[in-house]
């Protein structure tokens, strides 16, 4: 029966790509994080405040 090394790690590459995507968005997007959270901001205002009539 054939059995691994034991150096080699099993790795989840969904929590490997979640990694890397966000020190990616981290290292590129920091200098507009500023804007995209007044951009994200304004827009669930004007969802859910400004176009929603009083019941």
């Amino acid at each position: 029966m054939f059995t691994p090394a034991p150096y080699i790690i099993d790795t989840d590459y969904r929590q490997l790509a979640f990694l890397m995507i966000s020190v990616l968005l981290i290292a590129f997007g920091f200098r507009y994080i500023k804007d995209i959270i007044v951009f994200v901001l304004d827009q669930l205002y004007r969802l859910f405040i400004q176009e929603n009539p009083i019941l």
